[in-house]
């Protein structure tokens, strides 16, 4: 084969070429002979493979045999250890055992996973390709010079082996045969031969192997990796010799153009480049032990390398969606298994669970670090395609400036083809595109792990914390966390977010428990509340006393924590963009801008850099107004959500207009500082505007001025294109600044939520519960429940004025499988009892103190407040044990829930829903029950189970769950009040003292003064029952409602399709008339044609200096003046229009709130029992912000960007007009693109957001069940159910993520193939002037680079219009008759409280089951009416009826008008209920009781007194707790800082103050101690004689001296007289009740 120089020099000069090289020292040898490499290539490739096949046998060799110990004990551990070492899992074998030649040839097939056919065909092919590559070879080395030839022109061949110093060799083949030539009778050129032959031969060897060796072994991969960079290298060497002299002037190939030379390129490029990219890769499972299974491997797994980086994985979900409406979740790819959270977290939970670390010995870190440290080579990749991003970024400005040189110039000079930069205009930014992408794609991946592994991280910590609530001095350290449903808030609005308390902090409330199971406040005398602070003006703080809570509990801070921490961290991601990507692309542009203008781009960078701190200061204003913002939001927020929760009060007492006033005032104050926001960015926007554009002018005019140099259109369109790089760059920093920050910020939270937090002791450093006395011993050799000398506490505070409740046990052992009982007064800790042994509270013990809970045989619990899953009633009760039918037909039958399943419309399988909303109080306290029963646990925990269930209900439990087989040999600890009621089943019971310790302990039978207490104590029970109880004589509300899904509470709405055009014209009209959106559209079309004409301006002025005689003639301040002129009108027009913009956006965001609160407030309560609350106060927060910020933004955007589209398109085409057909060909490819992606993006947008509520409620429910969830040990189960929840999410964010990086990849190449064909067109089409050119080449690429913005906005829009929407389907649910004059009653209505019902009839809803039957009653004025029943008979019903809140018929009669003749606010103002549920709001007790301001103290305080508030109440055995609080006394949201009886009091002294001639108590005292209920009773009584009293009670003794008592069963009336005629009546149910309730 001959050779020929990489020259241009012809045959004729070689010689004398030949001769200056002898004169001078020759070249590197394989620099001058690159195909030597191969051979050497070979050479190392083999000495690699055998290095990789020996070392890790060389290791375990030296291991086991020369660094073990010379001798060491033999431990059970070392053996398990070596088998490990020496017996790892199998690995599938290198070959297959022989089953015939077919079945080997099929089985083998198979066995190359999902794409076996295809890979083996690719596999064939490459092996037929390299064969062919080795005869092509053969033949050249076969048809190359012979020995005696290459001696016959040793002379004159310049490239002879006597050049390297072998002239000693030069003759010596004539002494030898010619058939018989050495070593040294070969030419350089048949030695490559030579090389290249064992070069392929070697690829071939490893290519057969290829077709041999199973899939997914290590040998396997080592050979493709080998086999396929070798191939690489080849074919990059053959392009550098061969194809890159092509796109020059003066080199040439330097191999023999002809039929063998490229067609062996050609098989070279198939089997090196072609076949490994679009060859699928086998499958190789994260875990081993777990693999996917077949189908269900996700495409991303398996996608060849071309379709992986190109994302055309992702093709076949695209066009599915675009065949149907909506694409449903199942129709998305599966999720990666190392995307899965079992896989995450067992990779990644020890090193970042501080906890872990420090029992596995490792040194404490912060969790940046290790998050960092376990994320190390994703930074390592993503900070590479920075680099490489960069770099390629710059190829269009490089690409623009050669083409506009070489146009002016007409190609003289040039040495690269101008289709070289036209393509460069092509392959730049598509390199450029696809590293970003990898970026994005490596860094979302990141981001959905690091949120799925922080989620965890969080959740599993949470189950280790010990339940407390916290006090108002730990909230003043802990700043109040913002609501959850606003996720992305930042931390510092966080920190200083409303709701933290104003005043000083009072000195550490006791917390004691309450009979409840809450926590009851011991607050003091009067001396500590006044160390609370006063407010001087009583109105200011009625009005703001909302915002004065003491903040959310643990719970909540969690829920934040996962929330809008986790969020904020995973914002602050891209740190390569900043420490790699900003240094690198800065030097670029400046070297870059140095080449094009000298010394004067340095003058227009120190400008630049002069003025950074204007942005800067801007920036700063722009974040102290956003917190601001921020602040109020959360004001409004914290409004929303309360009044949304307790929207039931708000509506029985008819306070709808004044709180729509007060929610209208906050949202006013919002709404200011919302269009300061969007001010303040608009003057950001302005400034980055500027600058850019006045460094580019001082640049040009030092340039042309100084300098004395002429502008070109080269220098002109391209240093435009890098100062806009530089631009976005400075933009992107200020940005991203922020968002580390915030992250920032976000993860030292969390982290200090890591360390700081207190936990159990179980996970306390330097706890121990176990001792080695007999007693404790024989505790855990015998199973016992045992205490000896211990003191539990709820932890040590280090600092308070008051003592912590504590427990002191001095020694209790309980009778192992009987039933124990725990009696005490109110707060004595009989709950906190349970809890300690479940270690719910810190040990505090001695020498020999322990307590011992066997675990062995399992503990299950059920708390006095029910803890619910929202699953399915069946789950609930199962919990994850085994379904066994017979046992769980005796649990339902025992726990007495037989008849309430035949009246769920699903039975067993009701969703009971969040909390169990679907369930009456007692149902869930059975349900839970019934968990607890069904567990085949050893040990059961129950704690005042009696407290929720009528007196019936319990003699059932009583009689067929504790006297029945369930119980059998099971210890028991029972608390409960009725010790006389329990006594008969139990034999062993302790009783506790005021104080938390020991009074009495002992059997039964050895327990004196076990004595019936008073009746009433019987029927003391806590109801905790909804308004919307379930009518267990009829038939179930929903049941007639929906006979097909059988749904209480209804799936999140989720549309399908585009969004309502209907919706947005809504939303828009609200901005304004024809006259508001004509000005705006003249304002913004205006602004975008002269920023456009800014460039043709330059643009001329670079034309005038080739088209003056002399440069000096061009007048620079001339140009230079107007294009300031120019910039100044696109500025002002540009500003007044956003500015306009941005007062419509606020007014009709300002009338879709007002819209909103106006709908919500008149919906019927039926909305409200169908609806869950997240879901209407996600309206207030999650959509309103979006339609307050992101959507009309993005709405914005795409008007902007559309306008400039339009104009930079007309632009181009007016231009070149050849060149409309490809721009419109390629146009329309984008806009069919764009709305495949849009059509899919919606679907799984949607899809993504519903999979990521179920995951936050999981998260809620757990940790509000942290204390069961321990006590059952079901941390596992929990967890597993989050780990589902938390993939469901990630594959929809996967496939959301992957679904972007699709379209912008596509929409990139389209740009750049714009830009690249103009490029080309202007190049070999019909020539134009360079200036002319330059234009329509910056308008056709800054096109290009807008498409994909364009399309990635209008999608944005989309999916953020759906918040518009979600709010206007909001607008149209049914609504409550509005107000009329002529409802009007007088004021002074009622004037006395007689009472009349005739043919009262009720239903939940309309058309729905009748619930109240027909009821004809007349209760006088002043008559005091007690109303019993059992469960479900319609008590409650009754007083929802007579305000209207539900739909009746008939007539409710009051004082001689019918309530459907008045106004709802009318009725509701003067008729009072208190209800089941006490609901209260964050702010003082005087705005509890008076939020309007209506009323003086004294009347607050004497309500106070009359509740049982305001004097200290205490028994002489001590078993009432003290009561005293004061007007200014803190309430916390939802009263969370009162026990459930404290609140019913602060209701009934609520009530009291409205002074009502008819006055409704529900359930209003069933949470008090008896003394407190006399104390009210008395109040009551004492009331003026007109006062009408109606009280549905389950404690008789409350209603044993009313006037009347009213029995009602389902539904109807069934017995209505005095209770003494009814006592003496044979066969009355009240008669029943009372003697159930004497026993």
């Amino acid at each position: 084969m001959s050779y020929q120089a990489q020259s241009v020099f012809d045959a004729s000069n070689i010689a004398a070429l030949a001769n200056h090289r002898l004169k001078s020292k020759p070249g590197p040898f394989l620099l001058k002979h690159s195909l030597f490499l191969l051979p050497i290539l070979v050479i190392a490739s083999l000495a690699l493979l055998l290095l990789t096949l020996i070392l890790p046998s060389i290791y375990r060799f030296f291991k086991r045999h020369v660094f073990r110990k010379s001798y060491q004990p033999i431990r059970l551990e070392d053996d398990d250890e070596d088998g490990d070492a020496e017996a790892p899992a199998p690995e599938q074998p290198m070959y297959m055992p022989s089953r015939g030649f077919m079945s080997d040839f099929k089985a083998h097939v198979r066995s190359l996973q999902e794409y076996g056919s295809i890979l083996f065909v690719m596999e064939v092919i490459r092996v037929l390709a390299l064969g062919a590559l080795l005869g092509l070879s053969i033949v050249v080395a076969i048809r190359a010079e012979s020995p005696s030839e290459a001696h016959a022109q040793s002379a004159g061949d310049v490239e002879d082996w006597s050049k390297w110093g072998k002239k000693k060799h030069k003759n010596k083949h004539k002494h030898h045969h010619k058939t018989q030539p050495n070593w040294d009778d070969y030419t350089h050129t048949e030695w490559e031969e030579f090389g290249i032959c064992g070069f392929y031969a070697y690829c071939l060897i490893f290519a057969f192997l290829l077709l041999t060796l199973r899939p997914a072994t290590s040998f396997r991969r080592h050979i493709i990796a080998h086999l396929d960079m070798l191939l690489l290298l080849a074919f990059s060497l053959y392009a550098y010799r061969d194809l890159y002299p092509l796109a020059t002037y003066n080199l040439m190939p330097r191999d023999v153009s002809d039929v063998f030379t490229w067609t062996r390129v050609g098989l070279l490029g198939l089997v090196s480049v072609v076949i490994p990219i679009i060859r699928p890769r086998t499958y190789v499972p994260a875990d081993p032990a777990f693999p996917t299974p077949k189908g269900q491997i996700a495409p991303e797994q398996t996608a060849p390398w071309l379709f992986l980086v190109f994302y055309e994985f992702m093709t076949g979900l695209v066009l599915r969606a675009w065949r149907v409406p909506s694409l449903p979740y199942e129709g998305m790819h599966p999720l990666a298994d190392y995307d899965k959270a079992s896989f995450l977290y067992k990779l990644h939970m020890p090193n970042l669970d501080p906890i872990r670390r420090r029992v596995a010995g490792l040194k404490s870190k912060h969790l940046v670090f290790t998050l960092v440290w376990n994320l190390r080579w994703d930074a390592f990749v993503t900070c590479l395609m920075c680099a490489i991003t960069a770099a390629t970024e710059l190829s269009g400005s490089v690409g623009t400036n050669m083409l506009l040189k070489y146009l002016e110039t007409d190609g003289k000079g040039a040495t690269v083809r101008p289709w070289v930069w036209a393509a460069l205009l092509f392959i730049g930014p598509v390199i450029s595109s696809l590293t970003i992408q990898w970026y994005i794609f490596v860094m979302t991946r990141a981001l959905i792990r690091c949120e799925s592994i922080i989620s965890m991280l969080i959740f599993e910590h949470a189950l280790r914390l010990r339940m407390r609530e916290s006090t108002e001095k730990e909230e003043k350290e802990e700043p109040k966390p913002i609501n959850p449903a606003l996720i992305d808030i930042t931390v510092e609005d966080i920190e200083n977010a409303p709701g933290k308390p104003l005043l000083p902090s009072a000195p550490e409330p006791t917390v004691v428990e309450s009979e409840n199971g809450t926590d009851d406040t011991e607050v003091g005398s009067s001396s500590q509340a006044s160390n609370k602070g006063k407010i001087a003006d009583k109105k200011a703080e009625s009005q703001d006393g909302s915002e004065e809570g003491t903040g959310q509990g643990i719970a909540g801070k969690i829920n934040v924590l996962i929330a809008a921490d986790v969020s904020a961290v995973v914002e602050g991601r891209d740190f390569p963009l900043i420490f790699v990507l900003l240094p690198v692309q800065l030097v670029l542009c400046v070297v870059f801008l140095y080449n094009i203008l000298s010394w004067s781009s340095v003058i227009g960078m120190l400008f630049m850099a002069v003025t950074l701190p204007v942005p800067g200061l801007i920036t700063k204003w722009t974040a102290d107004i956003q917190n601001k913002r921020m602040a109020a939001t959360d004001v409004r927020v914290d409004t929303i959500t309360e009044v949304v929760g307790a929207l039931r009060m708000v509506k029985m007492f008819g306070w709808e207009d004044r709180i729509k006033e007060r929610v209208a005032s906050k949202r006013e104050h919002e709404l200011d500082w919302i269009y300061k926001r969007r001010l303040a960015s608009l003057a950001n926007m302005i400034i980055y505007q500027v600058l850019p554009v006045l460094t580019m002018a001082i640049t040009f005019a030092c340039y042309t001025i100084v300098q004395k140099r002429e502008l070109t259109a080269a220098t002109v369109f391209t240093s435009m294109t890098v100062f806009d790089l530089i631009k976005n760059l400075l933009g992107m920093t200020m940005y991203m600044v922020s968002q580390f920050i915030t992250s920032g910020v976000s993860l030292n939270r969390i982290d200090k939520f890591l360390r700081t937090s207190d936990l159990t002791d179980e996970f306390t450093e330097g706890y121990t519960n176990t001792c080695n006395s007999p007693e404790y011993l024989e505790a855990k050799q015998k199973g016992l429940i045992r205490i000896k000398d211990a003191i539990f506490s709820w932890g040590v505070e280090k600092t308070t004025t008051n003592a912590n409740f504590s427990i002191r046990i001095p020694d209790i052992t309980f009778a192992k499988g009987k039933i124990n009982l725990i009696t005490g007064p109110t707060g004595s800790g009989k709950s906190s009892l349970l809890k300690a042994l479940i270690g719910e509270l810190h040990f505090i013990g001695g020498k020999d103190s322990f307590y011992h809970l066997p675990r062995e045989g399992g503990v299950s619990y059920a708390a006095q407040e029910s803890w619910l899953l929202s699953e399915t009633l069946k789950e609930n009760i199962l919990f994850g044990e085994e379904f066994n039918a017979e046992r769980y037909n005796k649990v339902i039958k025992a726990c007495a829930l037989e008849t309430d399943l035949k009246l769920l419309d699903d039975g067993e399988d009701t969703e009971i829903g969040e909390k169990g909303v679907t369930l009456s109080g007692g149902q869930k306290a059975r349900v839970t029950l019934a968990r607890a029963v069904y567990s085949p646990s050893a040990v059961v925990l129950l704690d005042d189970i009696f407290s929720a269930l009528d007196t019936l209900t319990s003699r059932f439990i009583l009689e067929h769950l504790f006297k029945g087989d369930l119980m059998k040999d099971r210890t028991v600890l029972l608390i409960t009040h009725h010790v006389h009621f329990a006594a008969p089943i139990a034999d062993y019971m302790v009783s506790l003292d005021e104080s938390g310790r020991v009074k009495k302990a002992g059997p039964i039978d050895q327990t004196p003064d076990i004595t019936p207490p008073d009746s009433p104590e019987l029927m003391a029970q806590q109801n905790t029952l909804q308004v919307k109880e379930i009518d267990t004589e009829g038939d179930s509300k929903a049941k007639a409602e929906d006979k097909t899904k059988h749904k209480l509470i209804q799936d999140e709405e989720k549309s399908e399709g585009r969004i309502s055009k209907k919706a947005m014209f809504s939303f828009f009209s609200n901005f304004g008339g024809p006259v508001f959106w004509l000005t705006f559209w003249f304002l913004l079309i205006g602004g975008q044609a002269v920023v456009a004409y800014q460039s043709y301006w330059l643009g001329r002025w670079a034309r005038a200096y080739q088209q003056a005689a002399d440069w000096h003639d061009v007048s620079i301040k001339y140009y230079l003046g107007f294009y300031m002129i120019w910039v100044a009108v696109a500025i002002f027009m540009t500003t007044f229009s956003t500015a306009l913009y941005y007062l419509g956006a606020i007014k009709a965001s300002r009338v879709l709130h007002r819209r909103l609160v106006d709908s919500i407030f008149a919906a019927y309560v039926r909305f409200l029992d169908t609806t869950p609350v997240g879901r209407i106060i996600s309206r207030f927060t999650k959509d309103m912000r979006s339609i307050d910020g992101s959507f009309p933004e993005t709405a914005e955007g795409v008007f902007e960007i559309s306008v400039s589209l339009i104009i930079k398109f007309v632009i181009v085409v007016s231009l070149v007009p050849l060149f409309s057909i490809p721009a419109i060909v390629i146009g329309a490819i984008g806009g069919f693109m764009g709305e495949m992606y849009i059509h899919s993006q919606l679907s799984i947008k949607r899809e993504m957001s519903n999979a990521k509520s179920p995951l936050f409620s999981h998260f809620s429910a757990a940790v509000n069940g942290i204390v069961s969830i321990r006590a059952y040990g079901a941390q596992d189960k929990l967890r597993r159910e989050a780990q589902r929840r938390a993939d469901k999410y990630t594959r929809a964010g996967r496939n959301f993520y992957n679904l972007n990086r699709w379209i912008t990849i596509r929409v990139d190449m389209l740009g750049a193939l714009f830009g690249a064909l103009l490029g080309a067109f202007l190049v070999y089409g019909p020539r134009m002037d360079a200036s002319t050119s330059g234009f329509a080449l910056s308008q056709a690429i800054s096109f290009s680079s807008m498409i994909l913005w364009w399309i990635r906005m209008v999608n944005e829009m989309e999916v953020e219009g759906n918040s518009v929407e979600r709010i206007e389907d909001y607008l149209k649910i049914e609504q409550e008759p509005a107000s009329e004059t002529k409802k009007q009653p007088p004021a002074s209505w009622p004037t006395s409280g007689e009472i009349v019902l005739e043919n009262l009839s009720a239903s939940y809803s309309k058309g729905g089951p009748i619930v109240l039957d027909n009821l004809n009653i007349r209760i006088a004025s002043g008559e005091k009416v007690g109303i019993v029943g059992r469960t479900g008979s319609g008590k409650s019903t009754l007083s929802l009826a007579m305000l209207r809140l539900i739909p009746t018929t008939g007539s409710v009669i009051i004082d001689g008008r019918k309530t459907e003749n008045v106004n709802l606010n009318a009725l509701r103002s003067n008729v009072t209920i208190i209800p089941q549920d006490p609901i209260l709001l964050s702010g003082t007790l005087r705005f509890n009781l008076d939020p309007f301001d209506e009323h003086e103290d004294a009347v607050l305080n004497d309500a106070l007194q009359a509740s049982g508030l305001g004097s200290v109440s205490r028994s002489s055995s001590g078993s009432a707790t003290p009561q005293r609080l004061t007007l200014d006394f803190q309430v916390a949201a939802a009263g969370g800082n009162l026990s459930q009886g404290q609140r019913q009091l602060v209701a009934l002294a609520r009530a009291l103050v409205r002074s009502s001639k008819v006055l409704i108590l529900d359930e209003a005292t069933a949470s008090v101690d008896f003394e407190t209920d006399a104390l009210i009773q008395k109040s009551i009584r004492n009331l003026p004689s007109s006062t009408t009293v109606l009280t549905v009670a389950h404690r008789l003794s409350t209603v044993m001296d009313y006037d009347k008592i009213l029995v009602l069963g389902a539904g109807k009336v069934l017995e209505f007289d005095s209770p003494g005629n009814l006592k003496q009546k044979k066969g009355s149910y009240f008669a029943k009740l009372v003697k159930a309730m004497d026993g």
